[in-house]
């Protein structure tokens, strides 16, 4: 009667026990799930702006016009690199604000012969800045793939 009782509790309790372990680590891994997806998400709007910023320098170096959109274009970079939550360790770790700083160095050079004769400084080099560009965007995705384990 006693092993009757005891096998009539063991079972609703292995099953409450086995429940409450299920919703706890179901709730870990959408916690998990939901702090990867928002890693997704700023990574994306990080190199979204990168790019942003590449059609504008683009634009200038094709009209020679540095317009309010290559401004606003570089604001925005910065804004994005100084507001990421969820992925400041890798900001930190790649040191984006030193980079970017040497990427908007190079962007903001001046343009033609006229002011490197004129003013004897150096010219925008579309070459130094798309090698400074993409080895940034390719340093990013590949730290951001290892973060977000894509393979």
């Amino acid at each position: 009667m006693v092993a009757t009782l005891l096998s009539n509790l063991a079972a609703p309790a292995i099953g409450l026990v086995a429940g409450l372990g299920g919703v706890y680590w179901g709730s870990r891994l959408a916690q998990r799930q939901w702090v990867s997806d928002k890693k997704r998400q700023e990574y994306a709007e990080l190199l979204e702006s990168l790019f942003e910023f590449d059609e504008q320098v683009v634009k200038y170096q094709a009209t020679r016009i540095k317009g309010p959109n290559l401004t606003f274009a570089q604001l925005k970079v910065a804004r994005v690199i100084h507001t990421r939550l969820f992925i400041q360790k890798a900001v930190a770790k790649l040191a984006l604000l030193e980079r970017w700083s040497q990427v908007e160095k190079i962007s903001s050079l001046p343009l033609g012969d006229l002011a490197s004769r004129t003013y004897n400084m150096p010219q925008l080099s579309m070459t130094d800045f798309n090698k400074e560009f993409y080895a940034l965007i390719d340093t990013i995705k590949t730290f951001a793939a290892k973060d977000l384990k894509i393979s």
